[in-house]
């Protein structure tokens, strides 16, 4: 499946629009930028243009007119080039924002006024509203003002605003005051930078953009979020070139920044990557279902996720909970797995595969786990080397491997850990975690100990699909010929319309064309409509594609690989649902 499209960061800072700016020049400058960024987004791709403050020169309130004007058509002539996708401006207030009043004090009425004047809807910032938050493309912004009034001479955040607000695995954060210092002279950084580096940390932000620094600075807090500084985009620093940055958000991260840089001398934009991120699938927090939201984005942008760990910390409470309140719709499905005896609807299980003819695996795992003061842990393998010698890749059970565990004598922190050779993250990641909330309810009923669970994933590769019937069979798979000939026989055909539109959305996972030839005999024998013809045509062809596609997933399990051959399979299967007539017989 071909990953989403990325969404694209313009960040713009310290514009610096004083009374003697030539404007001509800017917009000259505005241009020629927007001309380089076609070279580096394309049409149909979404942009959200951040410009983090100090947007006019030392307070003078009577160049926001400019101001506007500058970002105007510059916005215009970026939605013209990509008009298939979306635009949206941000904007921060930064300390050069702070303009008198009519009573002589210094707040940010002017800057509040010129946001109102670019769109009405734009939240005003005051010090009992210093944080705006906003939905775009999937992803969720937060807004900073690091200005109080008055004060304009370093950074202040409202961290008691800041707790209140809502951030999903998916936020990116915007502020104008850096967090440390860049130069022995800058003594305007946000004071206590150290709980907003801890809330970047703890709340898992994707990246976190300032302005007020001299030239582009990057660095990570915790294990993957992106301190991303800009240098002025119009103003004039010693050694400094004016500049902007292109920052590329794919799924829960930042992939790559390109960094603008103006050169005067020949009026153009040079760009250069300054960030490409490396390769890194691990994942860890203490909440499953925020891990799960940042895997299955990464899953739709990157379309493989190859070696991904991840791994979650709870007491038994938190992990049962969390279960029973983001995956409960799993749990029927986790339990057909962990079955010990395998329903129709399904060739084995989990379950009956970790049993051996005479234990239970739990009563073995359980006995093991207490009588064995010295290792503590045990291993359940689902898979044999001869049936991996002798698979040939063809239906080898992906969940291979599970391990539990203790890492002292009090048997209060229970260890699972699950290897596995492939996996898909949107319907079939959830039952496996139901899986593991299962087997941790088992031991802990022999093990009323256990008050801590440490859930561990390991996957070779794991990928997710829009549609998938983890290998659950449909209706039509369990019939025979002799059913679809009686079905057919009594010409009810919206029960044949109803097996087939099912088995489209579970085509991708039970590979086999039995159940199309038993369809085609049946048809064959008690189909007497004027189109039967047609219909033995389209199955004849159906089964040809269906046979293509089994061939390609035997040479290849990538699903992205195999796109071309299930959607030919899925039209055709449409086209013959098409053919059967439609009203209501009796069966």
């Amino acid at each position: 499946m071909r990953g989403e499209q990325p969404l694209y960061i313009l960040q713009i800072s310290d514009l610096h629009i004083a009374h003697d700016t030539d404007i001509d020049t800017l917009k000259k400058k505005l241009n020629s930028l927007v001309t380089m960024l076609k070279q580096h987004i394309s049409e149909d791709s979404s942009i959200a243009c951040c410009i983090l403050g100090d947007i006019v020169e030392q307070g003078n309130a009577s160049c926001y007119q400019w101001a506007k004007e500058l970002i105007t058509e510059f916005l215009e002539k970026l939605q013209s080039y990509s008009k298939n996708g979306q635009l949206k401006l941000f904007i921060v207030p930064g300390n050069h924002d702070l303009c008198n009043n009519k009573n002589g004090e210094k707040t940010l009425d002017h800057f509040n006024e010129f946001l109102v004047s670019l769109h009405s809807s734009y939240s005003l910032y005051s010090d009992q509203h210093m944080i705006q938050e906003c939905d775009f493309c999937g992803y969720h912004f937060i807004s900073l003002s690091s200005i109080k009034a008055q004060n304009h001479k370093y950074g202040e955040l409202a961290y008691d605003q800041l707790i209140k607000c809502h951030t999903p695995p998916n936020t990116v954060m915007f502020v104008h005051h850096s967090l440390i210092s860049s130069d022995n002279d800058d003594d305007a950084v946000i004071r206590n930078g150290y709980a907003l580096q801890k809330f970047l940390e703890d709340h898992s932000i994707i990246a976190l953009l300032h302005g007020h620094t001299h030239g582009y600075k990057r660095y990570t807090v915790g294990r993957d979020c992106q301190v991303i500084g800009v240098g002025p985009m119009f103003k004039s620093v010693p050694d400094i070139s004016n500049q902007c940055n292109l920052i590329n958000i794919s799924g829960s991260k930042v992939s790559k920044i390109t960094t603008f840089t103006y050169q005067a001398d020949r009026e153009i934009w040079d760009s250069t990557q300054t960030y490409l991120h490396e390769e890194n699938n691990n994942y860890y927090g203490k909440s499953l279902y925020t891990l799960y939201e940042k895997i299955l984005k990464d899953a739709e942008s990157d379309s493989l996720l190859p070696n991904l760990r991840f791994q979650v910390k709870q007491t038994f409470e938190e992990f049962e909970q969390e279960i029973l309140s983001s995956f409960s719709s799993c749990l029927n499905d986790a339990r057909d797995w962990q079955s010990f005896s395998h329903p129709k609807s399904l060739d084995y299980t989990h379950g009956e595969l970790m049993c051996t003819n005479n234990t239970q695996w739990h009563e073995f795992a359980i006995k093991k786990l207490q009588e064995n003061p010295t290792n503590k842990r045990t291993i359940i393998p689902l898979i044999t080397k001869e049936a991996s010698f002798q698979s040939g890749d063809n239906k080898l059970v992906s969940f291979d491997v599970v391990q539990f565990g203790f890492m002292n004598d009090l048997k209060e922190d229970l260890y699972i850990t699950v290897y596995m050779r492939a996996l898909e993250v949107r319907h079939f990641l959830p039952i496996n975690l139901c899986e593991t909330y299962l087997m941790a309810k088992k031991l802990k009923e022999g093990i009323p100990a256990i008050k801590k669970v440490t859930v561990c994933f390991f996957v070779f590769r794991a990928e997710q699909k829009s549609n998938y019937g983890c290998y659950r069979k449909a209706e039509i798979d369990l019939l025979s010929e002799s059913k679809l000939c009686r079905i057919l026989s009594k010409r009810c055909f919206p029960k044949i319309t109803a097996l087939l539109q099912e088995k489209m959305k579970m085509a991708d996972t039970v590979v086999d064309e039995k159940w199309l030839q038993n369809l085609k005999s049946a048809v064959f024998e008690f189909y007497e409509e004027n189109n039967r013809d047609f219909v033995l045509e389209k199955i004849e062809q159906s089964l040809e594609l269906l046979t293509n596609l089994k061939k390609a997933r035997f040479h290849c399990s990538d699903y992205s690989r195999t796109q071309s051959e299930e959607t030919q399979f899925l039209v055709a299967l449409e086209e013959l649902i098409k053919l059967f007539p439609k009203g209501i017989f009796n069966e």
